[in-house]
């Protein structure tokens, strides 16, 4: 069967601030016939995809439940949570950067970037690419006090994101929030650990938008790989009450 493609060549010229114009327009037909077989781009692509194929099929660990995601609160949203909480907290240079506190720092991230449960029975590489197929960077934010009111309010708005390290109790006006066990008293600043996504004001998380942030350098997805292979069998992440509504 005969394909026939179209192919069309425009030349556009400008001058200053002009509106650009065609200056002129050919086009010409082909036709493609069974001579150009797939047989050769197979040779090509075939060994490549053997190869990733055999990495993203690779056994890292194992969990005996299924992690899935709800609002407010979902066991996979923990466990992403606590791990990217791990990864930033741990990153060296934070301190050297922000005079990091421990009683002020928690994690934040957003349901929408789960794109994927995490099924019973064996993890592979491949699972993780799906849970975070993006190549989203663990950065860690400055937030004053007033940008945490937005956030807690934010959260009210969305019915939950995933939070590690603190429990946010959210209503329509101020809420409050426990970080690392400890009533925060809306004086000091905060350092939410975050996606670079969302630190540019991703998902409208307009409250990060636009505030000091340092990177680590370390992908959400390349954590979530390196804990799973680490701890081999996922532990719990249940459902603790990290999100609740105040009147």
């Amino acid at each position: 069967m005969k394909n026939y493609v179209f192919l069309s060549v425009l030349f556009f010229l400008a001058f200053g601030c002009s509106t650009k114009k065609v200056a002129t327009y050919s086009a010409k037909t082909y036709t493609i016939n069974d001579s150009l077989n797939s047989k050769a781009l197979d040779s090509i692509i075939n060994p490549y995809k053997t190869e990733l194929d055999k990495k993203m099929d690779k056994v890292i660990g194992h969990s005996n439940y299924d992690l899935v995601k709800y609002t407010p609160e979902s066991p996979l949203g923990n466990f992403v949570a606590d791990v990217v909480f791990n990864n930033g907290f741990g990153f060296k240079a934070n301190q050297k950067a922000f005079n990091l506190l421990k009683t002020n720092t928690f994690c934040m991230l957003n349901f929408g970037g789960l794109r994927s449960s995490v099924n019973k029975g064996d993890i592979t590489i491949g699972d993780i690419y799906q849970l975070m197929p993006f190549d989203n960077e663990i950065v860690i934010v400055k937030l004053s006090s007033q940008h945490i009111q937005k956030l807690l309010l934010y959260l009210f708005e969305k019915n939950g994101q995933p939070i590690s390290n603190a429990i946010a109790y959210v209503n329509s006006s101020k809420g409050r929030l426990d970080i690392g066990g400890a009533p925060y008293n809306f004086n000091d600043e905060v350092f939410v650990i975050t996606s670079d996504y969302l630190a540019n004001g991703g998902d409208k998380m307009t409250f990060f938008k636009g505030q000091p942030y340092v990177k680590t350098g370390i992908l959400i997805r390349d954590a979530l790989i390196n804990y799973v292979a680490t701890v081999k069998a996922l532990p719990n992440f249940k459902v603790e009450g990290r999100i609740q509504q105040i009147r």
